[in-house]
């Protein structure tokens, strides 16, 4: 028959095993997340023209979420493209290119 020390030693460790491998998943998810943050290939930056904008409020985000279709040009080239913001107050964003591919792109700035 076991005694209460030893039921409660047991518990103990099934509970810290379980503490452990909480820790190792969150350790992971904060690897990937530093991983996607730093091995973004869109490192150059530029000014676009924002040529038309559609918002729409999103529930699940409970914000306006916005698509401008804006031209941008690098290299003497000019690209169009739509990229995902928040509320515009200009004709005018940032952005952030691949210089490999150009038509890689994201907003730079915060929404």
């Amino acid at each position: 028959m076991f005694s209460t020390f030893e039921s409660f030693t047991n518990t103990m460790s099934k509970s810290r095993g379980a503490q452990i491998f909480g820790l190792v998943i969150i350790a992971a998810f904060i690897g990937l997340w530093i991983f996607s943050k730093f091995s973004d290939p869109r490192t150059q930056k530029t000014q676009a023209t924002v040529i038309d904008v559609s918002c729409r409020y999103s529930l699940v985000h409970k914000r306006t979420i916005c698509t401008a279709q804006i031209t941008y040009q690098v290299d003497g080239k000019e690209y169009n493209n739509a990229i995902v913001v928040g509320p515009l107050t200009s004709k005018t964003v940032t952005v952030k290119y691949d210089p490999k591919n150009p038509k890689n792109v994201t907003y730079a700035g915060i929404f």
